[in-house]
């Protein structure tokens, strides 16, 4: 198959749904020969929100002192090849299309036939220890537990803030979910860094951690004295937690090496300033990290308002974020994110109309909206909802194509 045939394959499978387990993966990655070689650093990040700030600022930390690092994160914003990385540089189409390609000729018998995700773990896993580098920076899913990255056996667990979301797979309290996070702790951890937590949670996290012997590390300050290439003064606390991590793997950074990774770090969608400081862009889409987004709006506009172009899929709790928008927002626009899970947007105009009276558009296709919020509004245009929302905006934003068929994990 070519890169085009190949990820048009890789998409039909998220027929099979999301699979919680690793059952399935592990023996995908062993038929493979995709398990990390002995010797090789592993930081497994997981959280609710600041993951994959979290786990782009370790992989930058560690080519500063001079590792070589395979970055896996998840979802592709744009293109597929997004999710993996070895020192910056995204994995080749052309090797997604060769291994694509044995990974199908491989699975087709298979009784359980593999998930999108557990075959881009595995995918993944394979190009890092092809390439042979010396850390891996692997970005959970969702939870931990069960999902396919916990596979591997974390050198470093890494957890950012917990809060409320997937509340179907990981429970519908902190504490639940703080479970189901915490499962990345193993026997074999060498340690176990958090960001704050809610006092439950903490609780959870530090009982799982004694549980398997490995030593805890609670980072409550911030990075104060460096610069962040990220915005928003919150990036500084999740660049203390990547600091620590090193440290707790027994990487000893100078002050150059911390300065030149902080400063180098590279992370689209994440309060991503476009055009001048006309679009801003951010993958919020829980009521924790929209709160974050306003109070990053704060930081750097102060009490401007914005055009919001918003889009939610179903499951998330739409209300709850649209009315933490409204403190930033001096108009709504909804559009229909391109999701089989996507609340319509002639549906959620039709809720903001109640919510917000006079302050609602209808709804437009993404690109006709852009256009005409351009020649129509000068306020500035803020981008929120949904990754899928996120990515879909900067490709056309970046006249750039969209490899996204339908969405995925």
């Amino acid at each position: 198959m070519d890169y085009s045939k190949a990820i048009d394959w890789l998409y039909a499978t998220q027929r099979f749904g999301i699979r919680q387990g690793l059952a399935v993966t592990r023996e995908l990655v062993v038929a493979l020969d995709a398990l990390p070689m002995e010797g090789q650093t592993i930081f497994l990040i997981t959280g609710t929100n600041g993951k994959g700030s979290t786990s782009a600022l370790i992989d930058s930390l560690c080519r500063a002192h001079g590792l070589s690092s395979g970055l896996f994160t998840s979802p592709h914003l744009i293109f597929y090849c997004e999710r993996i990385a070895v020192n910056g540089k995204l994995i080749p189409e052309e090797i997604v299309a060769c291994w694509l390609t044995e990974i199908r000729n491989l699975v087709s018998s298979w009784e359980r036939h593999p998930t999108f995700f557990e075959i881009t773990t595995a995918l993944g896993l394979r190009y890092f220890k092809q390439q042979r580098v010396d850390s891996i920076v692997l970005e959970v899913g969702m939870g931990g537990r069960l999902d396919t990255t916990n596979i591997v056996d974390a050198t470093v667990a890494v957890l950012t803030p917990i809060s409320i979301d997937h509340t179907k797979w990981l429970g519908d309290t902190p504490e639940k979910i703080a479970f189901e996070k915490a499962g990345i702790i193993k026997p074999k951890t060498k340690g176990v860094v958090s960001a704050p937590q809610l006092p439950g949670v903490l609780a959870v996290l530090q009982a799982k951690a004694n549980e398997c012997g490995a030593p805890f590390h609670l980072v409550e300050h911030s990075v104060e004295e460096f610069e962040v290439n990220l915005v928003g003064s919150h990036q500084k606390s999740n660049a203390a937690v990547a600091v620590a991590a090193l440290e707790s793997a027994g990487l000893e950074l100078s002050r150059a090496e911390i300065a030149r990774g902080l400063g180098q770090v590279q992370l689209s969608g994440r309060f991503q300033i476009l055009e001048g400081g006309r679009f801003i862009l951010d993958g919020a889409h829980n009521p924790a990290a929209m709160r974050r987004l306003v109070a990053t709006w704060r930081e750097v506009y102060g009490s401007e308002k914005a055009v919001v172009v918003c889009g939610f899929l179903r499951d998330k709790d739409y209300l709850s974020l649209c009315d933490a928008l409204r403190e930033v927002a001096v108009h709504f626009a909804p559009v229909t994110v391109k999701n089989p899970r996507s609340l319509p947007g002639e549906e959620l105009a039709e809720v903001l109309q109640n919510q917000f009276p006079g302050k609602v558009s209808r709804c437009h296709e993404l690109p006709v909206l852009l256009e005409q919020l351009k020649r129509e509004r000068k306020e500035k245009i803020l981008i929120a909802g949904s990754c899928f929302l996120v990515g879909e905006a900067l490709a056309i934003l970046q006249g750039r194509e969209n490899d996204v068929r339908v969405s995925a994990q």
